[in-house]
């Protein structure tokens, strides 16, 4: 099963929301796959930052439960998925 271009769209744009944007530069999903049997939508996401992993950290608490209430809306096909989500933080260069 695929996730429609629309519905990675909307997630990638609730993630972004979900920072402060002070604390991120840039902030994109670079793979959704989806696994029927074990019901579970893994987002890999990519994220530049020029703040310490724990500021960081702080925002991305709570981020998986602001994915599912989204999916949970959107039709009850995503519903019964769970978002594990998976971030590869790149730090910008302090001057």
């Amino acid at each position: 099963m695929q996730i429609p271009e629309r519905v990675r769209a909307d997630i990638e744009a609730v993630v972004h929301a979900a920072f402060p944007e002070d604390l991120i530069e840039e902030v994109h999903i670079e793979d959704v796959t989806v696994d029927t049997e074990a019901r579970e939508i893994r987002i890999t996401l990519v994220v530049s930052t020029a703040v310490n992993p724990t500021q960081f950290a702080e925002s991305y608490f709570g981020l998986t439960g602001k994915v599912r209430r989204f999916l949970a809306g959107e039709n009850d096909t995503w519903r019964r998925f769970f978002p594990i989500i998976t971030p590869s933080v790149g730090h910008g260069v302090h001057a």
